[in-house]
């Protein structure tokens, strides 16, 4: 088992947890609720100084943080623990977000009752996320898969042309749907709770319209992303019998998926029930031909006129595969007496006819439409604009939609209803009417309205032409039978879970396998899930399991009616569509509906109340670069095995015996104590993990330049081409690198394959970087840490070459935005001083001497006996002085004072007063060797880094005195982990013995000491903080900094301005 804690929750407490306990060398699981840790609302101080804590933080390579991350489930043992997490999808991938905020900039949408955008940034890691709740009911409703809000979201922005695109990548009709559609996003819209549906119909038709008037959309130009398949999978041929909305949408999606597909149609005009069963006055043809082209401008290849009765052969002619999407274009009529009587028409002949432009002329005839659905309101009002004849409506029930019979009754069509037909009268050979009976409506049965006929009733209506538009079937009189059947029956084309029929390769979609006419957006939905089961059979592989969908977004009325008073948009009244006068509709088929205005379509899609809130338009995915938006990202599980478990929530288990440890609030203190409990259980020695570090030699010989272009932050205003170029013509280069993203997985591979192969050792990497220090300063940010980790920058025991980290984006690119030449010019100087450079000044494993550190512990408060009783307990060497008689020196990196019988020597100090006064007292005894108050200035960040630790007195004394005891462990740890980090050094030469350093250094590192070469001054390396103020007043320039010597200096100099 390994040596692995998990600590709940991102409070100073929880951090300070797990900074302690990564030091001490454990794995530190970080387990955080929300997308980022650490909330600005509890930081410590500045909001710049919390930022580099945290960056601390993420960037250890001995803590694993979780975001979005819940404990599901906990298997308690003794001495260890399995914990089950569940992490929430982020719909982003932290390893190649940059945090531009582009994808934040062009996001519609605002999440209710704040400021923040449904994509957005705030806080560590510095990456966006992206809020969702659910699905959202209309985009859940449709079967089509249109991200139903996304689109109205960009229409309420004014983004017309993104908003078709997203419309279109899932539905090939957006025209026709905006005038034909049932609608099902409408009737699933959460201001029904309050008053009325979106009206996102007639938002569609807007786009749709829009766009094709301004001629804006050419689809042959787009990018389409192709689905990665075998070579010879363009020669795979699919068959398509059916140019309707089903066959059309699965020859699409084939051939956008590299597949050759061609539809087969017996009609002369491509389009099916689309463009033979809808009126014009309903739907415009040009609108749908519109369409129509756009598919086959994908390389969709279409035949006309064209019938298919030979299934098999089309398989045996080199097609890979077989679709039939024929529709149902026969229609019904009940077998009365005289029924078949030529004056009785089937609807779907009758408005086939209309459609195609055939001369119907119905003056003066008297017409009975037998129907209550749409299709027969659909013939009723062609009748009626064929000679303006008077035309009856008899149905037993009445399913039409609502618009299409006002509209119907506007046009003096006359709906009669309840009735039952009996017969049809004929009078001397000729249709005199249809004799009925009323009927009583009775309760729905198995989804069906029950009624009843009222005996006596019998009427006749009178008519002398019958439409009959009772219902339609497939025609299935090309389907093959015999040694190759392809079974069916009244319910249509029976097909499996894969859409297959009972002949292999055979597939089936649409009203044909339904049995009967369902609607356009039905049938889409149809195809969509055809093409995938074709595509899933040509590649021979299993039909995928279905992926966990996001559940759909449900808000109570309370909630929408709280939506709709945080935004006056949302307050506003549906818009109705409008129609044509009555006398403009009169003997033709002009449009009836009219099509929003902008101002209209934005003020309805402002009445959206975002449910999502994100609604999936997609726009961050267009302008994300770096790919780093997943909107189909799933949540994950995770099982770890832990010697500990550190958290503000939990219970302990009943059996009372466990490795929970109790996080006993909020302060870095509370989370210190909590890590020593950890380190005291755990098993084996605390500092197994330190090893012998020294810093290995470089790898080779060449030198090699990365150039970053940033995602185009640095490509856009330096000619990162044109300077690699030259910079391959430099002596001192032997390899060249342009890469776009330095920070991404991908950008970290090619560096380290360059280095590798090519044995480099030394590397220069212009990009948004300023050091390859083991640090954070408040200028770093979570890419520019990515970047260094992504290269070993942090790992303590990496042999590495030389990398020199150049910011060429801060430093040339953001300071010369408008001039790509003199951001050229700087960034060509700064990679030239890099070629100076020398390796920093690292402190070499004979240096880690006085570890464990010796602790001395003052005050008479009770904290102090419980410090001192914890790291005993450790066997940690442990110091006691309750009174202190003088003062406490700091110098040589250690306390000294004096004791009751010697003088005291200890590399760390705990202030354990017993109340505010004694604190002060002990403070101002606390001196640097130029006797100098040493904690004046100082926070306690500043205090830990030297060693020093208070426990406060109004805290609970055992937490303190333990959280003291854990701070010395982790400032041990930390110390050793130090092995990387520059520090100045003397030069034992030119040093005078002097004294100065020791003056002037605010931290009391510096010490003299005595060898067998005489006196000098030596400074502690694992504690010198690399300032230069040792350096710059040492009047022999004995010492040098870590980093910025002068031979660097010089070096540097000569560079930029040789």
């Amino acid at each position: 088992m390994g040596k692995e804690v998990l600590i709940q929750g991102s409070t100073p407490g929880a951090l300070r947890a797990a900074e302690n306990l990564a030091d001490c060398g454990l794995t530190v699981h970080l387990v955080e609720s929300s997308p980022f840790i650490g909330e600005m609302e509890s930081a410590q101080g500045p909001v710049y100084l919390w930022n580099t804590r945290l960056l601390e933080i993420l960037k250890d390579p001995q803590i694993k943080t979780w975001t979005n991350t819940e404990i599901k489930d906990i298997e308690w043992n003794a001495d260890h623990c399995q914990v089950g997490l569940i992490q929430s999808p982020r719909y982003i991938d932290l390893a190649r977000c940059t945090a531009c905020g582009k994808c934040v900039e062009i996001c519609p949408v605002t999440i209710p009752g704040t400021s923040l955008k449904a994509i957005h940034l705030g806080g560590q890691p510095d990456c966006a996320v992206i809020t969702k709740e659910g699905l959202a009911p209309c985009s859940s409703a449709c079967p089509a898969g249109i991200h139903v809000q996304g689109y109205v979201a960009l229409i309420a922005d004014g983004r017309y042309q993104e908003a078709y695109q997203l419309i279109h990548d899932a539905l090939p009709f957006p025209s026709v749907c905006g005038r034909v559609c049932n609608h099902y996003c409408e009737a699933s819209c959460s201001r029904l709770e309050i008053d009325e549906a979106v009206n996102i119909m007639a938002l569609k038709r807007f786009v749709s319209d829009r766009v094709l008037e301004e001629g804006v959309r050419d689809l042959q130009n787009q990018p389409r992303e192709k689905i990665p398949r075998e070579e010879n999978s363009a020669a795979k041929r699919v068959a398509i019998i059916g140019a309707g909305p089903a066959g059309l949408t699965a020859a699409r999606d084939l051939v956008r998926a590299g597949y050759s597909a061609m539809v087969f149609d017996a009609n002369p005009k491509a389009g099916g029930m689309m463009r033979v069963g809808i009126p014009p006055h309903r739907l415009p043809y040009d609108h749908l031909e519109w369409e129509i082209q756009q598919i086959l401008t994908e390389g969709v290849e279409l035949k006309l006129n064209t019938w298919v009765d030979d299934i098999p052969g089309l398989l045996e002619d080199g097609f890979a595969a077989v679709l039939i999407a024929t529709g149902a274009h026969k229609a019904l009529k009940v077998p009365l007496e005289n029924a078949d009587h030529p004056d009785n028409w089937l609807s779907l002949d009758f408005l086939k006819k209309v459609c195609l432009g055939k001369k119907i002329n119905l003056k003066g005839r008297k017409v009975i439409v037998l129907g209550g659905g749409d299709v027969a309101v659909d013939a009723a009002r062609s009748a009626i604009r064929l000679g303006k004849p008077e035309v009856r409506i008899v149905c037993r029930g009445l399913r039409a939609s609502f618009n299409e019979i006002k509209e119907a009754e506007e046009e003096g069509i006359q709906f009669i209803r309840n009735r039952v037909f009996k017969k049809v009268i004929l009078e001397e050979g000729k249709i005199a009417g249809v004799e009925c009976l009323e009927a009583e409506v009775g309760d729905v049965v198995d989804g069906k309205r029950q009624f009843t006929e009222l005996p006596g009733t019998e009427h006749l209506i009178p008519g002398d032409l019958v439409i009959w538009a009772i219902g339609q079937r497939p025609d299935f009189s090309f389907l093959p039978e015999g040694d190759q059947p392809i079974h069916h029956s009244s319910g249509g084309i029976q097909a499996d879970s894969r859409m297959m029929t009972s002949l292999e390769g055979v597939f089936t979609a649409g009203d044909v396998r339904r049995g009967t006419t369902f609607f356009v957006v039905d049938a889409v939905g149809e195809g969509h899930q055809a093409a995938r089961s074709i595509m899933d059979y040509l590649e021979g592989n299993q039909p995928p399991e279905r992926v966990r969908e996001r559940e759909q977004v449900s808000l109570s009325q309370e909630e929408v009616q709280l939506r709709m008073e945080l935004r006056s948009e949302a307050r506003a009244k549906r818009i109705p569509v409008q129609c044509i006068p009555v006398q403009d509709r009169e003997n033709n088929f002009a449009e009836v509906e009219l099509t929003l205005g902008e101002k209209e379509a934005r003020q309805e899609a402002g009445r959206c109340l975002s449910c999502g809130p994100c609604s999936e338009c997609m726009a961050c995915v267009e302008v994300c670069e770096p790919g780093a938006v997943i909107h189909h990202q799933q949540e994950s599980t995770t099982t770890l095995e832990l010697i500990g478990l550190i958290s503000p929530d939990l219970a302990l288990p009943a059996s009372g015996d466990s490795c929970l440890i109790p996080l006993q609030g909020l302060e870095p203190m509370a989370g210190a104590a909590a890590a020593f409990e950890v380190l005291r259980a755990k098993p084996g020695p605390i500092f197994s993990y330190l090893k012998n570090s020294q810093r290995s030699g470089s790898l080779g010989r060449g030198t090699g330049l990365v150039v970053c272009q940033c995602g185009g932050e640095i490509s856009r205003h330096i000619d990162t081409a044109g300077l690699c170029e030259e910079a391959g013509k430099w002596p001192e280069i032997t390899h060249v690198l342009e890469i776009p993203s330095a920070c991404s997985p991908e950008g970290a591979a090619h560096i380290k394959d360059l280095i590798r192969e090519n044995k480099l050792g030394k590397l220069i990497l212009a990009a948004c970087s300023c050091c390859s220090l083991d640090q954070v300063c408040y200028s770093c940010t979570y890419q520019r840490i990515r970047c260094k980790g992504n290269l070993g920058v942090f790992s303590d025991l990496h042999e590495r070459e030389e990398i020199e980290f150049v910011n060429i984006r801060e430093g040339c690119a953001y300071i010369h935005p408008r001039s790509r030449k003199k951001a050229t010019r700087a960034a060509r100087t700064l990679i030239k001083a890099a070629l100076g450079s020398n390796p920093a000044f690292y402190p070499q494993s004979g240096e880690m001497a006085g570890f464990p550190p010796v602790t001395l512990v003052v005050g008479e408060g009770k904290s102090a006996e419980e410090c001192q009783s914890a790291l005993s307990e450790l066997e940690f060497e442990t110091l006691r002085l309750e009174v202190i008689s003088g003062q406490i020196i700091r110098t040589g990196g250690r306390f000294i004072t004096s004791g009751p019988e010697e003088d005291l020597r200890a590399d760390c100090l705990v202030l354990a007063p017993s109340s505010g006064a004694e604190l002060d007292f002990i403070s101002r005894s606390l001196l640097v060797a130029n006797q100098k108050p040493l904690l004046e200035g100082k926070d306690d960040e500043d205090l830990r880094r030297l060693g020093i630790f208070v426990c406060p007195p109004s805290m609970d004394s055992l937490i303190s005195g333990r959280g003291a005891a854990g701070e010395i462990l982790a400032w041990a740890g930390k110390m050793g982990r130090r092995v990387r980090q520059p520090a100045a050094h003397v030069d034992p030469l030119l040093c005078r013995s002097c004294g100065t350093c020791l003056e002037v250094c605010g931290l009391g590192i510096p010490e003299l000491v005595v060898d067998q070469t005489g006196s000098q001054a030596w400074i502690n390396p694992l504690l010198c903080q690399d300032c230069g103020t040792c350096v710059a007043h040492c009047p022999s320039g004995a010492i040098q900094p870590g980093v910025q010597t002068d031979h660097k200096l010089v070096e540097t100099l000569q560079r930029v301005l040789g």
